[in-house]
C-alpha cells in the first residue's frame, strides 16, 4: 500500500507540471550531441541533461537565437537559470543573467536591463574574472548612454579601464576607451572625446575585432569634428569608415556613418548630398530591419525637408518616425517575456514540490526500516495531506498563472488587430502619395531636360542639372517599384490575364533602352521564331518584367558586348530568355536573387542605381500570371534569366488575334 501511494503521487506530480504537448520544435544541440524538443506553448526545451553542459548548451541556443526568435532566446536564457541556480551553478548563472541583460536591452527595457546586468555583475565579481567584469560594466555604461545619464556611464567605463590598467591588451578595454569618448561626446565635451578615441587609434594589436573598433571610432571622431563645425575634416573621416564597413560587408555600422554624413552635410548647407546620404543610410537599415536606424533615418529626413521649406515632406517623415517608434514598443516580445516570467514562478514552485517529494520518500524508507508500521501510517497519512495540500495550491497558482495569460493573449490578439487597420492605412497613404509624386517627378526631368537644350549651360549649370536627373530618375524608379510591388503583393486578382504576342511588347522595350544601348555600346540582339504562339498574360505586367531584365542585362554588361533576348516554344509553355554577357553571378548571390531589397556583390558598369527591387517584382508579377522564373548563371560566364508562361489555347484566343 505504502508503495502504492507514493507511485501515485509521483504520477500526479508529473502531470501537474508536466509541459503541454500541441506544439513542440527539434532544437540541435552542437556542444553535447543531443537533440532538445521546444514546446512553444510553454517555452520548455526537454530532454535537456541536469548539468552544466546543458546548461552551456541552453546559453549557446539562447545566443544562436537572439535575433531569429528572441522570445526563444529568452525562453532558453529562463531555464538555463533555473537549472544553474538548481545545480549552484554560478558560471552559469552568471552568463544567463548576463544574456538575459542583453534581451531587455534589446527590447528596450532599460530598467530591467541594468538589474539583469547588475545581478551578472555581482556573480562575476564573487569568481574574480576581470576581463567579464569589464565586459558587463562596458554593458551597463552603454545603458546609461541610452538613457541619456552620461555621467553615470563614465563612472562605469572608468571602472573597466581601471581594472584592466595592469593586465595585457583586451578588447574589453579598446571597447570601454571608445565608449568613453562616445559619453563624452553626448555631454557636449568634444575635446576629450577626441582624446579617448585617439587613445583607441593607439592602441597596438592587428585583430579583426581591434581593427573594427578603431573604425568605429573614426566614425564617431567624424561626427565630432561635425559639431566642431570642421566639416572637411569630418567629410574625410566618415568617408573612411563608410569604405571599411562596406568592404567588410558591416551593414549597420556603414548605415549609420551614411546618416552621420547626412547629418553633416545638412549643417554644411548641401541639402541633395543630406537627402542623398540619408536615403543610403535608410536603405541599408530597412535591408536587415534595423529599426532604431531607420527611426534616425526618418527624424533626420523631417529635418532635411523642414530646411527647405518643404512641410509636407518634413510632416510624413516625421509621421513615419513616430509610427515606427510606435509599433517598437508595442512589440509583442515584452508582453511574451512577461509570460515567460509568470511561467518561470510557477516553475519554482514546481520544483519545491518536487523537493518535498523527495524528502518524503527518504522518510518512508528510515520508517521502513525501522519496522514502525503504526507511526509510519500516521506520517504517511500527514505528509499525503500535506502534499494533497500543495497539488491544490499549485493548482490554483497554474490556474491564476493560466488566466493572466489568457489576458495578457487577448490584450495582444487586440493589439494586433489594431496595428493590422494601421498597416492598411498605411500601405494606402503610401500606395497614394506614390502615384501623387510620380506626375511632378516626371515633370521635374522634363524641365531638366527642356534647361540643358536651350543655349549652352555653362560646366556648373550642367553638373546641377545632372545631379537633379539622377536623384530624379532614382526617385521616380523608387516610386515605380513601390507602385509594382504593391500590385505584385495584391496578386492575381488585379491582372487582366489575356492572350498577347510578346514580340510588339518585345520591340517597344528595346526602343525605349536605345539611348542607353548607344551610350554604353551595348547591342541588343532579339531572335523570336515567326510563329510566335500567343502567351496568357496581363500586358502591362509583362511588360514590367521585360523591362526590369533587360534593364538589369544593360547595367551588368560590359561595354562593346550584346544583349540577347530569344524565346522557345514548349509543349504548354514558352520560355522568354534575356542573356547578357555580365561578370555572372555567385551560387551565394542565387541564393537572394529575388528578395525584396536584395543587394549583390557584383556592381553595374558604369555605376547605375539599384532599389533592389526588379527582380522580386519580376518573381511576384510572373508567379501572379502563373509562371515561374529562374537564373543561370556562373562566375565569369554571363547570366540568363528565363521567364516560363502558359501558352494560350483556341479556346483563350478568339479570332487568334494579336493584343
Amino acid at each position: 500500500m505504502r508503495t502504492v501511494l507514493s507511485s501515485m503521487l509521483l504520477l500526479l506530480l508529473f502531470v501537474s507540471v508536466s509541459p503541454g504537448y500541441s506544439q513542440v520544435d527539434e532544437v540541435d544541440s552542437s556542444d553535447i550531441t543531443k537533440s532538445y524538443v521546444y514546446d512553444r506553448t510553454t517555452g520548455e526545451f526537454w530532454f535537456v541533461p541536469n548539468s552544466a553542459e546543458g546548461i552551456d548548451s541552453l546559453l549557446s541556443i539562447s545566443y544562436e537565437e537572439r535575433n531569429r526568435a528572441p522570445e526563444k532566446a529568452a525562453y532558453a536564457a529562463f531555464q538555463a537559470l533555473n537549472m544553474a541556480e538548481l545545480l549552484g551553478y554560478d558560471e552559469g548563472m552568471a552568463q544567463a543573467y548576463f544574456a538575459l541583460g542583453e534581451l531587455y536591452d534589446m527590447f528596450m527595457d532599460y530598467p530591467q536591463a541594468l538589474v539583469e546586468y547588475q545581478s551578472a555583475l555581482d556573480l562575476e565579481r564573487r569568481l574574480q574574472r576581470d576581463i567579464r567584469i569589464g565586459r558587463v560594466l562596458n554593458k551597463i555604461g552603454m545603458v546609461h548612454i541610452k538613457q541619456g545619464e552620461y555621467v553615470n556611464a563614465r563612472d562605469y567605463f572608468e571602472q573597466t579601464i581601471s581594472l584592466l590598467d595592469d593586465t595585457s591588451y583586451d578588447l574589453t578595454k579598446a571597447g570601454a576607451l571608445s565608449a568613453l569618448g562616445l559619453a563624452h561626446y553626448h555631454s557636449e565635451n568634444y575635446s576629450r572625446a577626441l582624446e579617448y578615441f585617439d587613445q583607441v587609434q593607439a592602441l597596438e594589436g592587428r585583430s579583426e575585432d581591434l581593427e573594427k573598433i578603431k573604425m568605429v571610432t573614426v566614425m564617431n571622431a567624424g561626427n565630432t569634428y561635425v559639431e566642431l563645425s570642421e566639416y572637411e575634416r569630418a567629410e574625410s573621416l566618415l568617408n573612411q569608415a563608410i569604405r571599411y564597413f562596406s568592404q567588410h560587408d558591416d551593414v549597420t555600422d556603414q548605415s549609420e556613418g551614411h546618416l552621420y554624413m547626412a547629418t553633416l552635410y545638412r549643417q554644411w548647407n548641401k541639402p541633395v548630398e543630406a537627402l542623398v546620404q540619408a536615403r543610403q543610410g535608410m536603405d541599408l537599415a530597412e535591408s536587415i530591419e534595423e529599426n532604431s536606424l531607420v527611426m534616425k533615418g526618418y527624424q533626420l529626413l523631417s529635418g532635411i525637408y523642414e530646411d527647405q521649406n518643404n512641410p509636407q515632406q518634413a510632416l510624413l517623415n516625421y509621421k513615419l518616425y513616430h509610427d515606427l517608434h510606435n509599433q517598437v514598443l508595442n512589440s509583442e516580445r515584452e508582453a511574451r517575456l512577461v509570460q515567460r516570467q509568470t511561467q518561470h514562478d510557477v516553475a519554482q514552485q514546481n520544483r519545491e514540490i518536487r523537493q518535498l517529494n523527495q524528502e518524503t520518500i527518504l522518510q518512508e524508507a528510515e520508517l521502513e526500516n525501522k519496522e514502525l508500521w503504526q507511526r509510519f501510517l500516521i506520517v504517511g497519512l500527514g505528509l499525503a495531506i500535506i502534499i494533497a495540500l500543495l497539488l491544490i495550491r499549485n493548482i490554483r497558482m497554474q490556474r491564476s498563472a493560466h488566466q493572466r495569460l489568457e489576458q495578457k493573449q487577448s490584450e495582444i490578439e487586440r493589439k494586433n488587430k489594431e496595428l493590422a487597420q494601421l498597416n492598411q492605412e498605411k500601405d494606402e497613404f503610401l500606395e497614394m502619395a506614390a502615384h501623387d509624386l510620380r506626375n511632378p517627378l516626371s515633370a521635374i526631368r522634363g524641365v531638366v531636360g527642356l534647361m540643358e537644350e536651350a543655349g549652352e549651360p555653362d560646366a556648373d549649370t550642367l553638373e546641377l542639372t545632372n545631379l537633379i536627373k539622377i536623384s530624379t530618375d532614382r526617385m521616380l524608379g523608387l516610386v515605380n517599384n513601390f507602385l509594382n510591388v504593391e500590385v505584385g503583393d495584391k496578386g492575381p486578382g488585379t491582372l487582366n490575364i489575356i492572350p498577347v504576342h510578346i514580340e510588339k511588347t518585345i520591340r517597344r522595350i528595346t526602343g525605349n533602352f536605345r539611348n542607353k544601348t548607344l551610350e554604353k555600346q551595348i547591342k541588343l540582339a532579339i531572335d523570336l521564331p515567326r510563329d510566335l504562339r500567343p502567351v496568357m498574360a496581363d500586358e502591362d505586367s509583362l511588360e514590367r518584367i521585360l523591362e526590369n531584365l533587360v534593364s538589369n542585362a544593360i547595367k551588368f554588361s560590359p561595354s562593346g558586348s550584346t544583349v540577347e533576348i530569344f524565346s522557345i516554344t514548349k509543349e504548354s509553355h514558352m520560355d522568354i530568355s534575356v542573356k547578357d554577357s555580365g561578370p555572372g553571378i555567385t551560387a551565394v548571390d542565387q541564393e537572394k536573387l529575388f528578395k525584396r531589397f536584395s543587394t549583390l556583390s557584383n556592381k553595374p558598369t558604369a555605376n547605375e542605381s539599384s532599389t533592389g527591387l526588379g527582380l522580386y517584382i519580376v518573381k511576384k508579377f510572373t508567379e501572379a500570371m502563373g509562371g515561374h522564373v529562374h537564373c543561370e548563371s556562373k562566375p565569369g560566364k554571363g547570366s540568363t534569366f528565363t521567364v516560363s508562361l502558359p501558352l494560350a489555347t483556341d479556346k483563350s484566343t478568339p479570332g487568334n488575334n494579336a493584343t
